[in-house]
């Protein structure tokens, strides 16, 4: 990328899954051309599409608002355990109950392949890095996925 002339400002992420994530700005006009690199596997590419890029398409599409991503705090079903050496993002279900979220974890396998578990997913876990396991019953922050 950089032989064809782009600015490469981020080469990869500390984030499980989607730690191979380019951001860089080739020269263009009117302006310079934003360019993501994403992951391969389907899990990982969506994961970074809803953590990174959906935001800056949001916000470079000119909206004032809205734009960020949208997090709550919650209450996981699940003991939510994860490497602790990047921060993880888990996949699995946020409903409100009695005015509180509460996170349900996706059944079967988190690998990075897999697309069947990710079909009713409306949310991703943060496990920070250093921190787990978290326990059933333990805060855990969580992003929505917008549906």
């Amino acid at each position: 990328m950089a032989e064809l002339g782009a600015v490469i400002h981020v080469k990869s992420i500390g984030i499980k899954p989607g730690k191979p994530m380019t951001i860089a700005t080739f020269a263009g006009e009117p302006k310079p051309v934003l360019y993501f690199g994403i992951p391969g596997n389907p899990a990982s590419a969506l994961v970074v599409f809803w953590r990174f890029v959906e935001p800056v398409i949001k916000k470079m599409s000119g909206l004032a608002d809205n734009w960020q991503p949208q997090w709550v705090t919650a209450h996981t079903r699940n003991p939510l355990k994860a490497d602790s050496k990047r921060e993880s993002y888990l996949w699995g279900r946020v409903q409100l109950q009695a005015g509180s979220y509460k996170f349900s974890l996706s059944e079967g396998s988190h690998s990075s392949g897999n697309l069947i578990n990710l079909s009713q997913t409306n949310a991703l876990a943060v496990v920070p890095i250093g921190l787990t396991p978290i326990p059933a019953g333990g805060a855990v922050r969580v992003l929505l996925i917008p549906q």
